[in-house]
């Protein structure tokens, strides 16, 4: 199956996001989250840093879910979650999400 993983970062929001809306286009979407567990054991993290993501991740499953489409969480480092992706079922394209956009898309066509 041809497919686009989406790799959602740190825009975990479904409007005006040009990465998942061009994905969503070209046809079968695997939407991403990562927990990096190098990312949460550094010293500025905090607890409600962490509560925030569980929130906003709760949120941006809600809104893939209206779109027809549904949120995967891993936890590991990218590349190593990304290898093991691919080796389960190789993905056609990579999209990271970026942190500032400027087309406004609405991408609730996703297959």
């Amino acid at each position: 199956m041809d497919y686009t993983v989406v790799w959602f970062k740190r825009d975990l929001r479904v409007y005006d996001h040009a990465p998942l809306a061009h994905a969503a286009a070209r046809g079968p979407v695997l939407c991403l989250y990562v927990l990096e567990p190098s990312l949460w054991a550094q010293p500025d993290s905090a607890l409600q840093h962490y509560q925030f993501l569980r929130e906003s991740l709760r949120d941006l499953a809600q809104q893939l879910r209206d779109c027809g489409a549904r949120l995967e969480l891993a936890v590991g480092e990218v590349p190593e979650v990304l290898a093991r992706l691919h080796a389960l079922q190789p993905f056609a394209r990579l999209m990271r999400s970026e942190e500032h956009t400027s087309e406004l898309q609405s991408p609730c066509t996703i297959s």
